[in-house]
């Protein structure tokens, strides 16, 4: 739990307080370089906590060691989707692609958050370029229930023995 607003916890530490985000409007703040909407709870009465948890929605296999990233998810199906993020930028998205063997990655991999892939192995393109590029990649990811919404933010963790993804 990370504090909202300054006070003191039942230990009688001082919480840090959040900086309000100038990108954003509502109660969206910022947690070191990352802006989050935070989750409120009043804890035993004495401060406003933040829960940033994050839940498993899916699980793959990792194509390197890497630690979690999070971005903004967003499927992408087609070459057309690749030029639109050309123009708009790719930077911090966590792009979903279907065929292991896609080619047309090339183009904005570099300014990709993370890659998950629905086919294949770590021995496949979208792995093997993934290694190069040094993006975290899981391959072979299979979602719990429905694929996150374009647009929500999905962390993207190759650190433990599988691939995770958590939205």
């Amino acid at each position: 739990h990370i504090a909202l607003g300054a006070g003191r916890d039942h230990l009688g530490d001082t919480d840090d307080v959040f900086t309000p985000c100038r990108s954003h409007v509502g109660p969206r703040r910022h947690l070191g370089h990352q802006c989050v909407e935070p989750f409120q709870a009043e804890i035993s009465n004495h401060s406003r906590l933040v829960c940033l948890i994050m839940q498993t929605i899916g699980r793959g296999t990792k194509v390197f060691d890497a630690s979690p990233v999070r971005g903004r998810f967003l499927a992408i199906e087609s070459p057309d989707d690749v030029l639109a993020l050309m123009d708009t930028g790719a930077e911090g998205v966590v792009g979903l692609v279907r065929d292991a063997g896609a080619t047309f990655l090339a183009p904005i991999y570099h300014e990709l958050a993370a890659v998950i892939c629905t086919g294949g192995t770590p021995r496949s393109h979208i792995g093997i370029v993934s290694r190069e590029f040094q993006v975290p990649c899981i391959m072979g990811t299979v979602f719990d229930g429905s694929e996150p919404a374009n647009g929500s933010e999905v962390e993207v963790d190759c650190s433990g023995e599988q691939g995770v993804v958590r939205g």
